[in-house]
């Protein structure tokens, strides 16, 4: 028996996202099993938040149409793929998906397969992420919910094919990485460590699992690793309590309101907020949709009793009144936290698909105005993605001059300034540095129970910089080191180590929402030969081929190339299966 791994998403030419990784397990030439550990959406930073964009799984899945579906486009296509699998394989399903965390990147592409009707197999993760997700689910109105599982300890998809979780620290509460067991009749085995998103950080919300009593068992022949922060020399660890005692300074020293942002499903980075505003005896108001609901979905779990009387309306913070906040709290006991802190939705017209802090800055936030004596502190790192560090700092630049400045900014990566601001440490990356990394991989070598066999490691969740990065750090340590892009797979079967031959670019399926009502109204597909480098140093999609339909519609984009896609396909609410 053997496992082939296939990238399918997250190692990306530009930008962050669509992290998915396919697993097979492979026996007598035939796949037995298969199973996801993520399924993400790409970020794509064309100021159309309502375009999705995920790597196409589809012909692993069920999709139950309407009557009304069965001749559309999407269907017909869906048909077309299942049957040209079946000609390959017997075992044409997808069996499961682990998911390590809530991030979008990380789940969004199953949140729209859903919305679109397919059905997808049991999810297996945390049980705070499968309370965040089946309350996102529901809210989404999912026609068909699939089975949320939360995982307590070992996950046995047949008699030799084992999926063991372990607590890791995240910015989102409940983050699991997994060690894959594959063992053959022989007592062959082939292990690998996939440790999801994670950092060295002390975290106040989540436990976590000690690597080195989890490896002591455990056989690891290669090492999926996190590769977002490892190109940033400028990046260095901040701590819980130093984040926190930062934020609490702050609050000490200004006589009036403090706002702040985070990004929506990031509690932990949150928490520090909501420390330093008790610890000053400040009250919080939490305004972003998402940072609402997962907080009332943790508050259930009483993970958050600490925050009891700091919290306005803790007990369901998804139902406050700001107006009511305003008034019952003194303008200098005012800590407002909302959405946005990438600046998401700048450049896209109207309020529909525009942060909260955008809202803010643009003076559209049908709550509240900036006050010229705000303090506002915008303590998300600015990353250098196309787009996005753009956005924050025009963002910052309005929000400057709507309170004379008083504008406090992260400064654990210095490099990427938003303006002339003060500067402070306020939030860590959730990402392992480059010693992180280092420590990971020597401490992989000395607790696995395998030490004497070669460790193969694996980049993943970067681009081409962060992935290059990473294996530099293996080269360092001399510890092999492989980068495989999206669409490229690797075999492991009793060590040995191949990578499968060139293949193709990889497919991407793109959703599109209908403007203010959320509902799926275009569902198109490109075949991408990836990202494409221009002379600018700017990356532009290439369509290579056109699918679904002959007729198409030419959307114009003035940073990027054309975008191409295909009939609008209404889809009503459907039936139950």
């Amino acid at each position: 028996m053997a496992i082939k791994l296939s990238f399918l998403g997250g190692n990306n030419y530009s930008r962050i996202g669509a992290n998915t990784h396919l697993y097979e397990e492979i026996r007598n030439g035939q796949v037995n099993n298969r199973f996801l550990i993520d399924f993400g959406a790409l970020f794509f930073n064309d100021g159309s938040k309502d375009l999705k964009i995920m790597p196409d799984i589809i012909k692993y899945l069920d999709y139950c149409p309407t009557k009304k579906e069965r001749g559309n486009p999407l269907f017909k296509y869906f048909r077309k793929e299942k049957e040209k699998l079946a000609l390959l394989e017997k075992h044409t399903s997808l069996d499961a998906i682990f998911l390590t965390h809530i991030h979008e990147d990380h789940i969004g592409g199953l949140v729209q397969l859903l919305k679109a009707g397919f059905l997808l197999p049991p999810i297996f993760a945390s049980k705070e992420t499968l309370a965040v997700l089946g309350r996102l689910l529901i809210e989404q109105n999912v026609p068909e919910l699939p089975e949320l599982i939360p995982i307590n300890g070992q996950v046995h998809l047949n008699k030799g094919l084992i999926i063991t979780p372990f607590q890791v620290s995240h910015t989102a509460v409940g983050s699991f990485g997994y060690h894959i067991l594959n063992k053959d009749a022989d007592g062959n085995e082939t292990g690998i460590l996939e440790m999801g998103d994670y950092n060295f950080s002390d975290t106040l919300l989540s436990e976590k699992t000690p690597l080195p009593d989890f490896l002591k068992d455990k056989v690891v022949f290669a090492v999926l690793l996190d590769s977002t922060s490892t190109s940033n020399e400028t990046i260095s660890p901040l701590s819980f309590q130093t984040a926190t005692q930062n934020y609490a300074s702050c609050m000490k020293n200004h006589d009036g309101r403090i706002i702040s942002a985070t990004i929506s499903r990031s509690l932990e980075n949150m928490a520090s907020i909501l420390t330093a505003a008790k610890e000053t005896g400040r009250k919080v108001f939490i305004d972003g949709f998402m940072q609402r609901l997962v907080y009332d979905e943790l508050q259930k779990q009483n993970k958050l009793d600490l925050f009891a009387g700091t919290v306005f309306n803790h007990d369901e913070v998804s139902k406050a009144d700001i107006k009511t906040f305003l008034s019952a709290t003194p303008f200098n006991k005012q800590v407002i936290i909302l959405s946005g802190a990438f600046a998401e939705g700048f450049i896209h017209k109207g309020n529909t698909h525009q942060a909260g802090l955008v809202r803010l800055a643009n003076g559209s936030h049908t709550g509240f105005k900036v006050s010229p004596s705000d303090l506002i502190l915008l303590g998300q790192r600015a990353i250098p993605v196309e787009g996005i560090l753009e956005d924050m700092q025009k963002m910052a630049q309005k929000l400057g001059a709507l309170n004379n400045n008083k504008v406090i900014q992260n400064e654990t990566a210095s490099a990427f300034s938003l303006g002339n601001f003060k500067m402070m440490p306020l939030q860590r990356t959730g990402h392992a540095t480059k010693e992180e990394t280092k420590e990971l991989v020597n401490l992989i070598l000395k607790a696995r129970t395998n030490k004497e066999e070669p460790l193969t490691l694996l980049p993943v969740h970067g681009d081409e910089k962060q992935l290059e990065a990473t294996k530099n750090i293996g080269k360092e340590l001399g510890v092999q080191t492989v980068i495989l892009m999206n669409n490229e797979s690797v075999t492991l079967e009793n060590g040995s180590f191949i990578k499968a031959p060139d293949t193709p670019a990889p497919y991407y399926l793109c959703i599109q929402e209908e403007e203010n009502t959320g509902k799926t109204n275009t569902f198109f597909k490109l075949f991408l030969s990836e990202f494409k480098k221009e002379e600018n140093g700017k990356i532009s999609f290439i369509p290579k081929e056109m699918l679904l339909n002959k007729s198409l519609e030419i959307i114009e984009n003035k940073e990027k190339n054309k975008l191409i896609h295909f009939q609008r396909l209404a889809l009503q609410k459907r039936e139950r299966c």
